[in-house]
């Protein structure tokens, strides 16, 4: 297994992340925030610099990360209100939101297989879009958590189109998207039913989700459609009140990595910090998982 570097957790500088990288023994990269935008939605300038920046450094990059379908989903069987006026604001939104789906899927999908294949990366990671209410006001109006069939078809046809390039499309999960745990993602994964698509496999967004034991638990469900892992770690901040990233924190990394071994993956292992400030947490956690695949050996 390959440490990878999620390239904006240390810089949004692209040459001072590669530099980083570089000297803590890093020669793999997600690319995702370059500048002031996410790959490849960037100025021309910096657009054009970046597969240059790549061969130059001598970098891998084995994902991209461009923030797809990280939008609420514009679902239209939502309750209606017994206010007009939020009636016809809620239209205005499912509009606004469809918008934004058919920007994603007509114009930034092909925007990042394009970049892909320029960059010979093999992965495109993406977001299974997100409630359009927060939960509290879903738990209110008497709303499931299910997944609407929009949301399933988008996926769909962004992953045959993937495959039509040969490129892997993964759903990251994520606490604030229908794909929360391991076994959600898993569900919505075999429904929408296309070979190419995984899972970017994130441990402690599984248990911000609700995974209690993201490890072993929530891996089982996920363990065969596994393409990429974030590593971070995540503890609870008893005078906070509250879970937070971290270097060293609760969950069974150990146990993880023994059994991403034992399942034959032989991916990248991307350290996506979520911490400021970013350099110290960055080089830990890659010292970290280095000292982990070691003692695996």
């Amino acid at each position: 297994m390959d440490i990878a570097l999620v390239t904006d957790e240390v810089s949004a500088d692209l040459e001072t992340a590669f530099e980083l990288a570089r000297e803590w023994g890093v020669e793999h990269v997600e690319l995702r925030g370059v500048g002031d935008g996410r790959y490849p939605r960037v100025g021309d300038a910096l657009r054009a610099l970046t597969p240059r920046l790549v061969r130059e450094h001598g970098m891998r990059v084995i994902g991209l990360s461009p923030g797809l379908f990280k939008l609420p989903y514009p679902d239209p069987s939502g309750p209606l209100s017994f206010y007009q006026w939020s009636n016809v604001q809620r239209a205005k939104g499912l509009a606004a939101g469809q918008a934004m789906l058919e920007d994603h899927l007509e114009r930034l999908l092909p925007e990042c297989i394009e970049a892909a294949l320029e960059l010979e990366c093999p992965l495109i990671s993406c977001f299974a879009f997100g409630h359009a209410m927060i939960p509290l006001h879903r738990e209110m109006l008497g709303l499931d958590d299910a997944i609407p069939e929009g949301v399933v078809e988008a996926l769909r046809e962004a992953a045959r189109r993937c495959a039509d390039s040969g490129i892997v499309l993964a759903i990251e999960n994520e606490m604030t998207t229908y794909a929360t745990t391991g076994a959600v993602t898993a569900e919505l994964i075999r429904r929408v039913g296309e070979p190419n698509l995984g899972i970017v496999w994130d441990p402690p967004n599984a248990y911000l989700g609700g995974d209690a034991t993201p490890y072993p638990d929530g891996y089982e469900a996920v363990k065969e459609l596994v393409r990429l892992v974030h590593f971070k770690d995540v503890r609870f901040d008893a005078v906070a009140g509250r879970r937070e990233f971290c270097v060293e924190g609760e969950l069974d990394w150990v146990g993880q990595i023994a059994a991403l071994r034992a399942d034959g993956y032989d991916g990248a292992i991307s350290v996506e910090t979520h911490m400021r400030p970013k350099v110290g947490p960055s080089r830990a956690l890659v010292e970290r998982l280095r000292g982990l695949l070691d003692d695996g050996r």
